[in-house]
């Protein structure tokens, strides 16, 4: 029995291994190898809130390419916003698909996320600050239009470079070899070993040790171990999405969330231009290798004459700046800035609210007591809670209940106002199956941002005049069909809100965006990420028929939007 859940945990962590090793962001400058009918916006109402903001100050582009860009203000028309559904551990198909629509649709002041997507607005938000991509030719002019967002893609294609997958695939052969390992075969050996094999192995910060350790000592007093063991085993995996167990929402989480928020959080710093930022260095690198970048992925680039030496200072730079930044005890962070300082961004969490948060609490108890954990929470009181920026939230909210009173989350959208980034990324990817749920308040728990998939009209809120989705081919929804289920969702309600097969809300959303970027992630392998990059960057369609976004090279006038969906005949 032993060895079976030994085979079955080696398999499951492999794929823990994936998330978290993806944010190891450590100063390695080992390569990555890739293979290879919206109305008029209404305008937003006064805003009373006290969250600091710099609205008024920050950058965007004019639509003449050849005349310098113009400064980014929150009271111009904005063209477009783009949507994204997340994608787990796979977020690097939004690289390519940013990428493309920088170089060749315009500079990105506008994204909703939530879930991994929600460390893409906070990136997206990093680069359209970032101060080397306005000065060109040595910081003696300012930058056009067109050179200011190729510079942007560049960054975007930069991200591939950070060093996230350094010695995953080493680190993981090391935790699962039994016999070089340290892990035991049997009871407390192999609990111990697991713990030894953790800390030893690279996973360090990003394990959350203070719960797992308090689990494992659980087990061991356990009077079912086998069953109890299994659940533990469980909790290794991200693909559990697929099936969640109906005690999902307060199972114990080893990914320490918080951690995962601290290394994004200094890419994001990287990119903006924080702390020990060599704003020279980078504005003279994107001056010489921009153009070498061009329609090309990185590793095509690098194959030219002069990409190897683009690669070796990106790396010096990037690495020059992480150890600096070690060695400071206080740095300005993008990660103490609420959501939506800069630009539009909005990112969405599951709510469990009233009633439901006290049964929560309840059933929290009675699985770190071992018992049956009773939780049968009412559909009533669950929330889509959205962090941004209150004046955004405020013109959001009105346009929707405006346009979609109708609609299931224009009824329950919960404002989430003043977060910082650090406590969104920290709650917005910590989905059941990774983590239990999170409480923002006595009565109020965040269980991860995955219930509103596409976020099209949340995006359209905010008042731009076309919205990209950004989705994935043939998309069931089944994990979001089950986890709704869980907190009380009927097979109606579940249809309503995710049906492929009838006029549910996600393809309603899914026909209303302007256009939508088909992705094709799932058949590609996990550790491919090159492969993610290509998808998004090249082999996406655009499916549209709108004359502005036309202009992308992948755009598809042929193909119905919906038809992403996998629905036939629509």
């Amino acid at each position: 029995m032993m060895i079976m859940l030994m085979n079955k945990f080696q398999t499951k962590l492999f794929s823990l291994s994936i998330l978290i090793l993806l944010c190891n962001t450590q100063l390695s400058s080992s390569r990555l190898h890739l293979p290879f009918k919206r109305t008029e916006a209404t305008t937003p109402p006064a805003s009373t809130t006290t969250t600091t903001s710099t609205s008024t100050t920050s950058t965007t582009t004019t639509t003449n390419e050849d005349e310098p860009f113009h400064e980014f203000n929150f009271d111009d028309p904005l063209e477009f916003c783009v949507s994204m559904k997340g994608n787990g551990y796979k977020f690097s198909s939004y690289i390519g698909a940013f990428a493309r629509i920088s170089e060749e649709l315009g500079s990105i002041h506008c994204a909703t996320g939530g879930s991994s997507s929600s460390i893409m607005v906070f990136l997206m938000e990093s680069v359209a600050i970032n101060p080397s991509t306005r000065r060109c030719n040595g910081g003696r002019r300012p930058c056009t239009d067109l050179e200011k967002r190729r510079r942007e893609a560049l960054l975007f294609k930069s991200f591939t470079q950070v060093p996230l997958f350094d010695g995953l695939y080493s680190a993981f052969l090391q935790l699962t070899d039994t016999g070089g390992g340290g892990l035991g075969e049997t009871g407390p050996d192999f609990v111990l070993g697991i713990l030894r094999a953790l800390a030893n192995r690279g996973f360090g910060d990003l394990v959350n040790f203070v719960d797992l350790a308090a689990l494992f000592h659980l087990l061991l007093q356990s009077p079912r171990p086998r069953l109890h063991l299994e659940d533990l085993i469980d909790e290794f995996i991200p693909g559990l999405f697929a099936a969640l167990p109906n005690d999902a929402f307060v199972r114990t989480g080893i990914v320490n969330f918080n951690h995962i928020a601290e290394l994004f959080g200094r890419i994001g710093d990287f990119y903006s231009g924080y702390g020990p930022y060599n704003n020279r260095g980078m504005e003279q690198w994107l001056d010489r290798c921009n153009e070498l970048f061009v329609g090309l992925s990185w590793d095509e680039a690098i194959e030219l004459d002069g990409g190897n030496l683009c690669e070796a200072d990106f790396l010096r730079i990037y690495n020059q700046f992480l150890r600096q930044r070690g060695n400071l005890r206080f740095v300005r962070s993008r990660l103490d800035e609420p959501v939506g300082t800069h630009r539009y961004a909005l990112v969405v969490t599951s709510l469990i609210v009233g009633d439901a948060a006290a049964q929560w609490r309840a059933a929290s108890e009675q699985y770190r007591q071992w018992q049956d954990v009773t939780f049968s929470p009412s559909f009533d009181d669950f929330r889509y809670g959205y962090f941004g920026d209150e004046t955004q939230l405020d013109r959001v909210v009105a346009n929707l209940r405006a346009d979609y009173s109708d609609r299931i989350r224009a009824q329950r959208f919960e404002p989430l106002v003043g977060y910082t980034w650090k406590e969104t990324l920290s709650i917005s990817p910590a989905e059941p199956g990774l983590s239990p749920g999170i409480p923002l308040n006595d009565d109020m728990i965040a269980v991860g941002g995955w219930s509103d998939p596409l976020r099209v009209n949340v995006a359209y809120g905010l008042g731009p005049k076309r919205v990209i989705a950004v989705v994935v081919r043939n998309d069931t929804y089944s994990f979001e069909r089950r986890a709704i289920g869980l907190l009380g969702a009927s097979e109606e309600q579940q249809e309503e809100l995710y049906s492929n097969e009838v006029e549910s809300e996600v393809l309603k959303e899914l026909s209303n965006a302007t256009g939508v970027w088909c992705m094709d992630w799932g058949f590609i392998s996990d550790f491919n990420v090159g492969g993610l990059f290509i998808d998004g960057y090249y082999n996406s369609p655009l499916l549209t028929t709108d004359d502005f976004l036309s202009r992308a090279s992948n755009s598809d006038p042929n193909t119905l939007i919906r038809s992403c969906s996998g629905v036939a005949g629509i």
